[in-house]
């Protein structure tokens, strides 16, 4: 979903787990609110569970680490880190990526069965 077909699979794919685990922690992370509504367990209950800390607490961590210095909303630290730079097929893999970001994350918004419409967002 994040990588159009006219970039080849090698220009991107020591890349893909980035985007994997970005879109988990997505998942999570926006998730939640839906998932503690029907009653379902989630990985935010499970690692509140595990590190005996309150789900609110749960959610800002898993939440940071999307946001937070060094987080996977790009394949900027990446790019810092001196990995794969200048490379053509990179550059269009990396401006893919990052479109796909807050497309993904306005996928969730939108669809009611988020229901993240409930709180406003």
């Amino acid at each position: 979903m994040a990588f159009p077909p006219d970039i080849p699979f090698e220009e991107y794919v020591q890349a893909i787990p980035e985007p994997a685990l970005f879109i988990c922690t997505v998942n999570d992370v926006l998730s939640f609110y839906k998932e503690e509504l029907d009653g379902n367990s989630n990985h935010i209950s499970t690692m509140a569970a595990r590190k005996g800390i309150s789900k609110v607490k749960a959610f800002e961590e898993l939440a940071d680490i999307l946001s937070g210095p060094g987080s996977m909303m790009g394949v900027d630290a990446r790019e810092r880190e001196g990995g794969n730079e200048g490379t053509q097929g990179f550059s269009r893999a990396s401006e893919a990526y990052k479109h796909f970001i807050p497309r993904y994350f306005a996928f969730h918004t939108l669809v009611e069965r988020s229901r993240l419409t409930d709180l406003g967002l």
